[in-house]
């Protein structure tokens, strides 16, 4: 979802659940990128979207969306959900995480 689309509360939740999540996965001793975090590099786009958090670690990838109560039933944010499963699915290797703030 567009930051500009989220309350100023809730994308201060979103993005602590992010940099919290990213620092989780880099402790545990995965490679970790993440969207708008200092101190990560930028994930890239998957699908054509960019997801919050990817970690990698032994062959296999982990990519983790975060959703506001305010973003997580949006048309465009189920999409992109489903577009992240979709690429996971493809792969044994490959895992989707959604969580809710």
């Amino acid at each position: 979802m567009s930051k500009r689309s989220r309350t100023g509360f809730s994308q201060d939740r979103h993005d602590r659940k992010v940099l919290q999540l990213a620092e989780k996965y880099r402790r545990k001793g995965y490679d970790v990128k993440a969207d708008d975090v200092s101190g990560f590099p930028d994930p890239g786009s998957i699908r054509g979207r960019v997801p919050d958090v990817v970690a990698k670690k032994n062959g296999h990838t982990t990519v983790i969306e975060v959703e506001t109560d305010d973003s997580v039933g949006t048309t465009r944010d189920r999409k992109q959900r489903a577009k992240f499963k979709r690429w996971a699915g493809r792969k044994k290797t490959r895992h989707f995480r959604g969580i809710i703030v």
